[in-house]
């Protein structure tokens, strides 16, 4: 069956079209148009949200320096030969995600680290998606290029529960303010 492809603002369930999935993961993938300067570095995060749609501790924003929620519902995957073409991966637990997570948002942020101040000025055909155990892509999202441009942060997307169902929101908001803007928004500290 070929994937579900998103737009902006769109939804698909992933309950529904993983109906034996227990376990899924996020991909994402990107080109960096190479230039003079420093490279920018993307860095794919997950955050585990509660019913107010904040992070529901600091330990629950998942990324390269803390690779698993304290539920060990979230984790990140470390680069490498990943399937598919993905950059990156989050791979996520949905058996083991507690009854007080309602979200997690898919954030790609510049490393402000490698690159200040860093945009996605650079980068082209990012996309996020939704794999099933066996790697199969089952929804896909093109991040939308004007979502990215100047800007050094965007929640991608999201994973939500809906009554008994977990369902994927195509959201490519960005941050002008980077990571610092994202951890405002989702009441964290860096």
């Amino acid at each position: 069956m070929p994937a579900i492809t998103l737009s902006k603002g769109a939804n698909a369930s992933v309950t529904h079209n993983v109906p034996t999935a227990t376990t899924i993961t996020v991909g994402f993938s990107w080109h960096v148009v190479q230039s003079n300067g420093p490279a920018t570095e993307v860095v794919p995060c997950a955050i585990a949200c509660g019913q107010d749609g904040l992070a529901v501790t600091a330990q629950h924003v998942v990324y390269f320096n803390q690779m698993l929620s304290p539920d060990e519902a979230v984790s990140y995957e470390p680069d490498g030969s990943l399937p598919g073409g993905d950059v990156e991966q989050i791979e996520v637990d949905l058996q083991r995600i507690p009854s007080n997570v309602m979200s997690i948002a898919l954030i790609l942020y510049v490393n402000p680290d490698l690159r200040q101040p860093g945009t996605f000025d650079s980068v082209r055909d990012c996309v996020v998606r939704v794999l099933d155990r066996a790697g199969s892509e089952v929804i896909r999202y093109p991040v939308e290029a004007a979502d990215l441009g100047a800007t050094s942060a965007v929640v991608a997307g999201e994973l939500y529960r809906r009554q008994n169902e977990w369902k994927f929101r195509a959201i490519g908001q960005g941050f002008a303010g980077g990571v610092a803007d994202v951890a405002q928004n989702f009441g964290f500290e860096l």
